[in-house]
Order: structure tokens, then sequence, then C-alpha cells
């Protein structure tokens, strides 16, 4: 957030320290018209940031999804695409206008509303053990089998399929951790 407020006082708080040690011995009136002024132009910048306490809500406070939808597209290499689109009610007022994309994903908010869109995985995903040196692989059947089952007893784990899991993004990465709420209940929108 940048102040749009223009500054007359030519001093930092520290450089006025001497000054008001000065002021307090002779109580000089130029030196009190610069302290004073500092403090003023200090009240009115924090008047102007104040709307940013409000950010910390944002992460705290239940974000309402006024509509979801899916949306299909083809991308510059001709792709067929997908991704959820979410407009949202947020719980309290940005402070400035924003927007902001990684992984796929991107934020665009202003006053109480936002918009989010997330790209979609469809397809087969893999479960990473990380215990995998518990496990055996069995490449031909792409199968993992934890090292203390029964062979008599191997059942495949289960596959995670699209209709059962969040999204996972192409490149295998996630949205922001402060888009991973919303990514769920958008999941939750799309099951029901």
């Amino acid at each position: 957030f940048v102040s749009s407020t223009v500054r007359e006082d030519q001093y930092t708080g520290g450089e006025l320290i001497d000054i008001y040690h000065e002021y307090v011995l002779t109580h000089d009136p130029e030196k009190e018209h610069f302290l004073l002024l500092h403090n003023e132009e200090d009240i009115k910048g924090m008047l102007e940031i104040v709307a940013a306490l409000a950010i910390p809500d944002l992460f705290h406070l239940p974000i309402r999804v006024t509509k979801v939808q899916a949306n299909h597209y083809k991308d510059i290499q001709q792709n067929q695409c997908s991704e959820i689109i979410m407009n949202l009610k947020l719980p309290t007022a940005l402070p400035a206008e924003i927007s902001y994309g990684a992984n796929g994903c991107y934020f665009s908010g202003c006053g109480e509303d936002g918009k989010l869109r997330v790209p979609i995985y469809e397809g087969e995903l893999k479960y990473y053990y990380s215990n995998y040196k518990d496990y055996y692989y069995l490449p031909q059947e792409d199968l993992a089998i934890h090292k203390s089952r029964n062979t008599a007893s191997r059942q495949p784990p289960e596959t995670a399929i699209p209709e059962s899991h969040p999204p996972i993004f192409r490149n295998g990465a996630s949205c922001l951790l402060h888009f991973s709420r919303l990514i769920m209940i958008a999941r939750i929108y799309t099951l029901s």
C-alpha cells in the first residue's frame, strides 16, 4: 500500500529526537512546528493504511462462494483445458484492488468481491508414499505393496481419480496455501 499523502515534513523520526530535546529546553516555536507537523503527517498516513489491518481476516474468517462454474477453453497450443471459476464474497473489504497469479491459479479482488480461477487436472493421479522404503513396487502391474502385507491377500491400492480428490495441477504444484481452502470449497460444490 502506498500512501498518497505528500509530506511537507523534512525530517525522519530519528532526526527529530535531537530537535525534541532542544525543544524541551528552549520551547522554540519553530522546533515545535517541525515536531507537530511530523506527528500530524504520521497520523494522516496511518489513517490511509488502517484498512490493511483487515487483511488477516481474509485468512481466518470464512469466505462465501457465491457462484461456481466450470470453464472449458483451448490454450495457445490448442489443448483442451478446464478450470473452475469461483465468485467470492470476502469477509472484509480489501484495502485496494488486488490481482495475483501463481501455479496457474489467478485471484482478483476489489472491495468485498473476489474471483478465483483454478485449473483442473483431469486424469489418473498417483499417490507417492512418504515411507516408500516400506513398499515393494511391481512395475509390470504398476502396483505398490506394503512389505508387511501377506502376499496371498494382496489387493491393489486405490487409484486416485479426479472425482474423489481436489485438483492437482499439471506441474504437480498446488495453489498458494491461502487458495487451498477455496479449492476444497469448490470441490465440494462440484461434487454436489
